[in-house]
């Protein structure tokens, strides 16, 4: 007779399989999100954001033994994202950041840069739907599915706000409106 584990004839039960199944559809709803992301966006269009100097710069520090903060760095962050070196006019597009940053974007660093951003871009997404749970779960507020659609699909003041102080902000936006150019 050995020493029995009661992790060896646990069952699975009800909650646990539940719990499994829930972090099942989880995994396969965000690397669905990130394959859709990919297909669609980061393949088609390279660079172009701001994540790419935090990939770049860690890349370079794990990868390339490189100081992410080096002009060295820095020139490759600006030939990757505009294809040639920034304007003094120009966001400089450096490794700017503290540099724990590094271990958040590690595991991607690893990845070719438009699959690295599409699981970033989800990642982004998949966390703003998480903390629209938690703030439901915290106001102990439950709407039905129909409902919390219904919301957010609703136009309001506020929205229409938004979008113009977008309009403002977005560059030649004004010109267009007007139809100069």
């Amino acid at each position: 007779m050995g020493i029995e584990s009661p992790l060896v004839n646990k069952a699975i039960t009800g909650e646990r399989a539940r719990m499994l199944l829930l972090m099942i559809l989880v995994l396969a709803t965000y690397l669905f999100l990130a394959y859709g992301a990919y297909s669609l966006f980061t393949s088609q269009i390279p660079s172009g954001n701001d994540f790419y100097s935090r990939w770049r710069g860690t890349r370079a520090l794990l990868l390339e033994g490189k100081d992410p903060y080096s002009e060295e760095v820095t020139l490759e962050i600006q030939k990757g994202m505009y294809g040639r070196p920034a304007r003094g006019d120009e966001d400089q597009v450096a490794f700017a950041y503290p540099l724990y940053v590094s271990v958040l974007i590690l595991p991607l660093a690893f990845l070719p840069y438009p699959q690295a951003q599409a699981l970033w871009l989800s990642g982004l997404v998949f966390l703003i739907l998480v903390t629209v749970v938690i703030i439901l779960r915290t106001f102990y507020w439950k709407p039905s599915p129909g409902r919390l659609l219904a919301l957010s699909l609703r136009r309001s003041k506020r929205t229409d706000l938004c979008e113009r102080l977008l309009m403002i902000w977005r560059p030649g936006s004004n010109e267009r409106q007007r139809g100069e150019e």
